[in-house]
């Protein structure tokens, strides 16, 4: 509180009664005091109707007097508070109890005790914050007589600091700028002068603490300025009011007049001063006139609106802050009517409350309403609303003092507009959104982000990383690209990352990062969005696999038609030449040679019918015509049945076919697939294997769920670098057999297919001079 704000109500009539000695003094003052006389009447009416709350404590303790704002502010009656010690009152923990009594204790020894806060439970049980102020209260002979509490609810007040800071700096603008000087001074020490009084005097207040408070005062009036000065600070009667000249820095001689107080200044005897410039016309008219046109310049300078009215609404005075909010003159605003002039909507919120205050329920208010300006424009206000009364504590008139917050109000409403098409941006977009710290943990995230981490909000979120959802080497990259965008504020625009999930699976996003940056402009963390591409990644990687197929197929394509002009050129070379030369020397050929030669071409046919079944076997795997019928199959029959198809081309060379298996061996597969690989094999180790050999088709197992086929020959073998050879398309190999057959070249190549058809695989085991075992794998029957 301000110094002249801590006077008691003991001083107020001390004041008074001096105010009727000076008018007995001077009759030229009658005014003046008249006028000082109103002012302290009126002073005390607000005092009396405080918006805080007033507590006097007597010196044990005890309360011995509250005002109506405690009740109205804590819900107690006064019969459960008066008389009460403070260690007993219900309205303050034991914490708080503890910090009173101690302050308490402290003013009643003389100690200085600023002011401080305090929790307050109210009778409905709810938590309030009130700022406390103390004042010690002497009687007439000058002992303590208590202590006088006030507490200001501070419980709003304390959300909005900021502006309370604000309001503060206003004020004290203000008051720098009234046009006189205000001091304290203690002993013989000036404590304290504004700036008006360091421009009157011409000395600064550090100048002034150098010397003596009659220093500057003419030498004529040094002593009188002096006695008295000591007497107020001893509390003795001395007149409130007089004339003085001083002595400014610059030598010039100034008439003051001097109104002065005692006052209890950080718990010390000290007086108060206000010094008016009275030089050019000490009290005349023209002073009078000066004042009341310095009162209006502040009451007009003020930045908030203050205007007067009846208890109808009905505007007496306004300031020129208030015509300029509300566009009007000050005479066209006196014509007017507040509530006229108010909001249609806002009138009936607005008539409550006032109802309550008019009805003393209230001590004031304050709301937050629309006005119509002079244009028709609407104005958002921030009002608060008062009440001044008479002697006998009626209401006379009300003051408003009115802020304009249409700007506030149009910056609320488009930040919660903004605030909601963000929020909505955040919750419907698909793409993952995020914001992380200088420390890229998450600070907010979007629904789908939550989601993508398989969580159920977006807060859970909130002060993890990624260090927490994927592996060590991933977040570790994650961190460095994010520290380093910071460092070097940089963006990260439209890349596509590899995400490693903690279980092994991988995601594919494009992203885009950017510096995250306060209203300063400073990097406090990262911003970034995230879409997720996997799927367009596996259609890239198809697209590429389908592109290596193609190029597969299109080598494929070329090689089967080199492999069908040249494995059908040599037999239908040996048909021409075979049936040339029946033709042209059918008389002359013996029996037996056109027996030989008939053979000949019988089994080159064999060779080319043979060969144009797996072209047309491999064309229709290629082009997705064959269809694979898996089924349960016996595989004994199957193989008596190859063997029963090349018994008698195997006789022609003495070589011996056997079966190895169990008569009851099933097998899962394509009955004419495996049947077309057995024939292959076969035919290929009859081909391969000398007269006399032998050739086995053996089944045997080969882990839980495949069988192991293996057809074995003790023919002429391959070498180690032919293998590589037989099931790749793109080489051309073929040889004779141990017999002069002919080879197709695609039948091994055929195999491979079918067998990978039945989720099986094919491979050799040879060694060159001493026989093959091609073996290939097939499924089982499941149990």
């Amino acid at each position: 509180m301000q110094p002249q704000e801590d006077n008691t109500t003991t001083d107020f009539i001390r004041l008074k009664e001096e105010i009727k000695i000076l008018t007995s003094e001077n009759e030229s003052l009658k005014q003046t005091a008249s006028n000082l006389e109103k002012q302290l009447n009126q002073f005390v009416l607000v005092f009396n109707n405080s918006p805080e709350a007033i507590v006097f404590l007597d010196l044990k303790g005890n309360i011995q007097k509250i005002n109506t704002r405690v009740q109205e502010w804590l819900g107690y009656p006064p019969e459960e508070v008066l008389g009460k010690n403070l260690l007993m009152l219900p309205f303050l923990s034991i914490k708080s109890k503890a910090i009173v009594l101690k302050n308490f204790t402290d003013r009643l020894r003389g100690k200085e005790v600023g002011t401080y806060e305090l929790e307050f439970i109210t009778a409905s049980g709810e938590l309030k914050i009130g700022r406390l102020s103390g004042q010690i209260i002497k009687n007439e002979n000058g002992k303590i007589a208590g202590d006088l509490v006030m507490v200001l609810d501070i419980t709003k007040q304390l959300k909005y600091e900021n502006e309370l800071r604000e309001s503060r700096e206003t004020f004290k603008t203000l008051t720098d700028t009234i046009e006189s000087a205000i001091f304290i001074v203690r002993e013989t020490k000036f404590l304290y002068i504004n700036k008006f009084g360091e421009r009157l005097f011409g000395y600064t207040l550090d100048e002034l603490r150098q010397k003596h408070f009659w220093d500057i005062v003419h030498p004529d009036d040094r002593a009188m300025v002096k006695e008295r000065g000591f007497a107020r600070q001893r509390k003795e009667n001395v007149p409130s009011s007089y004339e003085f000249r001083i002595i400014t820095k610059t030598n010039e001689t100034r008439w003051m007049h001097y109104t002065g107080a005692y006052l209890e200044f950080e718990g010390k005897p000290a007086l108060i001063g206000n010094v008016f410039d009275v030089t050019e016309s000490k009290l005349s008219e023209e002073k009078l006139r000066d004042n009341f046109v310095r009162f209006q310049t502040i009451f007009n300078s003020s930045a908030f609106g203050i205007a007067l009215v009846d208890l109808k609404g009905n505007i007496i005075d306004v300031n020129n802050s208030i015509c300029k909010m509300f566009g009007y003159t000050a005479n066209e605003m006196k014509i007017l009517n507040f509530v006229k002039i108010s909001h249609p909507e806002d009138t009936k919120n607005d008539a409550a409350m006032y109802m309550e205050l008019l009805e003393g329920k209230i001590s004031h208010y304050q709301s937050e309403k629309r006005y119509i300006k002079k244009d028709a424009t609407v104005m958002w206000a921030k009002i608060t609303v008062s009440l001044i009364r008479g002697k006998e504590g009626n209401p006379e008139y009300a003051l408003g003092m009115v802020e304009d917050i249409t700007e506030k109000k149009q910056m609320q409403e488009k930040l919660t507009r903004e605030h909601f098409l963000f929020t909505t941006l955040m919750k419907h977009i698909p793409d993952s959104i995020y914001f992380k710290d200088e420390k890229s943990r998450f600070i907010a995230v979007n629904e789908a982000t939550a989601k993508k981490m398989e969580l159920d909000n977006p807060k859970q979120l909130i002060g993890k990383s990624d260090y927490d959802f994927f592996t060590h080497d991933h977040a570790d990259q994650a961190f460095h690209d994010e520290q380093e965008m910071m460092k070097q504020s940089r963006s990260i625009i439209g890349v596509e990352e590899k995400e490693t999930w903690r279980d092994g699976t991988v995601t594919w996003v494009s992203s885009t990062k950017i510096p995250l940056q306060n209203e300063k402009g400073e990097t406090i963390g990262t911003f970034g969005i995230s879409r997720d591409i996997t799927s367009k990644k596996e259609i890239e990687e198809k697209l590429k696999s389908y592109t290596e197929e193609l190029k597969q197929l299109n080598a494929n394509k070329d090689r089967f038609f080199s492999i069908l002009a040249h494995d059908l050129r040599s037999p239908f070379t040996a048909l021409l030449g075979y049936s040339d030369i029946i033709c042209t020397d059918y008389k002359s050929l013996s029996e037996d040679e056109l027996v030989e030669f008939a053979g000949n071409i019988n089994m080159v046919a064999k060779n080319v019918y043979g060969l144009l079944e797996n072209l047309l076997d491999w064309s229709r795997i290629q082009t997705g015509r064959i269809e694979y019928k898996p089924e349960v199959i016996n595989f004994s029959a199957i193989g008596k049945n190859v063997i029963k198809l090349f018994n008698d081309s195997a006789k022609n060379k003495t070589i011996t076919l056997s079966l190895e298996c169990e008569e009851e061996d099933k097998l899962f597969a394509d009955e004419n697939m495996l049947h077309t690989v057995l024939r292959n094999l076969v035919s290929n180790a009859i081909k391969f294997t000398r007269p006399g050999g032998e050739i086995k088709i053996k089944l045997q197992p080969f882990d839980e769920h495949f069988a192991q086929v293996s057809v074995i020959d003790n023919g002429v073998g391959i070498s180690d670098k032919d293998k590589i050879k037989l099931f790749d398309l793109s080489i051309s190999f073929t040889t004779t057999g141990t017999s002069k057959e002919i080879g197709t070249g695609l039948g091994l190549i055929l195999c491979k297919e079918l067998v990978e058809k039945n989720g099986g695989k094919i491979w050799v085991e040879s060694k060159h001079g001493e026989g093959s075992s091609f073996n290939f794998t097939v499924p089982k029957v499941e149990a």
